[in-house]
């Protein structure tokens, strides 16, 4: 098996490397797929999911699954051959003590602390039962893909607040921060340690020995180095002060660290934050969610937002596939004329053969850097 699922690696990683350094390219970063003419065979068998956990935990059937596509749908523009063996938005809480709960959709992560350590300090064993685990999954899966230009991805781990939140529950954890607030900043710090050594760690299995680059398991970002998105879900429900009290720091830190950071903005109730995101020199670009029941991401009502963070010479990733791809791409047509072309990615819908000509021309005749 020496599969080879995209041809135009070279343009690819050079746009990338434009858009994190918030460089100009020659368009802006363009991510969606067409259905292959020809399938291609694929190196595993499908086998259907014997239970929810499978879905998770069975490398090698969820890897032929992940195969299916890739060998029926051909990535174009900066799309990339990705294959996933996430453990859930959240796995480094598993690593750290709590325990699964599979859904069909998702992977919730169960309580696992009745109170914080009296010294803020998390522990983290490197034998415990789902990181080894995990580990394994990676080292067969790494295998399995190495004969193709698949990328296998880091997985989600996300980090220190989030992860809090799944150790000891949100509610608890809201007490904590003003109960406790030491000790949260303290296991912040803790986490943020562990974020780093068990990204290493998964790294070995990821990145490019050829190249250095890595992708994530989400968001469909690729880049030289450490590549990642970092986050914090619980800003929904806290103050802008209390963000800056408990979060900004630990996710400097995190910027940092990695040489790629992507922040997840999830939703219309963390948009109070972004000035202080802002404040990140580190932090690269940002991801907007615009989260159920509100008006699509290409919509107008959202260009405040994209203001803020163009204004801060950050890069923008927007999805656009609520719509279809004439839709879509009239979307992106806007946003390039109103905010300019450099620094922009958007995620775009499924397309033909011929939309995607079409688009490309577009992109390369009018939305020039």
């Amino acid at each position: 098996m020496n599969m080879q699922f995209k041809s135009d690696w070279a343009e690819t990683r050079d746009r990338f490397s434009a858009w994190w350094a918030h460089k100009k390219a020659d368009r802006p970063l363009l991510s969606f797929w067409t259905y292959r003419e020809c399938s291609l065979e694929n190196p595993l068998i499908v086998e259907p999911f014997a239970d929810v956990s499978e879905r998770y935990l069975y490398t090698e059937k969820m890897l032929a699954h992940q195969f299916e596509r890739l060998c029926t749908q051909k990535p174009m523009a900066e799309a990339y051959p990705a294959l996933s063996l996430d453990l859930g938005a959240g796995s480094l809480a598993l690593y750290l003590g709590s325990e699964p709960d599979f859904h069909s959709d998702t992977l919730w992560f169960l309580p696992a602390m009745d109170s914080l350590p009296s010294d803020g300090n998390i522990p983290f064993n490197a034998d415990s039962r789902w990181f080894k685990q995990h580990i394994e999954m990676f080292e067969m899966g790494k295998e399995i893909a190495a004969s193709t230009d698949a990328l296998l991805c880091i997985p989600d781990l996300v980090e220190h607040v989030d992860v809090l939140a799944s150790l000891r529950g949100t509610t608890e954890l809201f007490h904590d921060f003003y109960e406790y607030p030491d000790l949260v900043k303290a296991a912040n710090k803790s986490l943020n340690m562990h974020y780093k050594t068990i990204y290493d760690a998964f790294n070995k299995y990821c990145m490019e020995e050829d190249t250095g680059w890595n992708a994530f398991t989400i968001f469909s970002i690729y880049g030289p180095g450490r590549t990642g998105k970092v986050q914090c879900d619980v800003s929904a429900m806290i103050s802008p002060d209390m963000f800056r009290e408990f979060a900004l720091e630990p996710l400097r830190e995190q910027c940092k660290w990695l040489d790629n950071s992507l922040f997840h903005l999830d939703g219309p109730e963390c948009i109070c934050h972004v000035p202080a995101l802002m404040e990140i020199e580190e932090l690269n670009a940002i991801q907007w969610t615009h989260g159920h029941s509100n008006p699509p991401s290409g919509e107008e009502c959202w260009d405040e937002l994209y203001s803020m963070v163009r204004d801060a010479d950050k890069g923008l990733w927007i999805a656009l596939f609520d719509y279809d791809p004439e839709v879509a791409i009239q979307k992106a047509d806007r946003l390039v004329r109103k905010f300019g072309a450099k620094g922009l990615y958007f995620l775009l819908p499924n397309m033909t053969e011929q939309e995607s000509d079409a688009l490309l021309l577009k992109a390369e005749r009018e939305w020039k850097c």
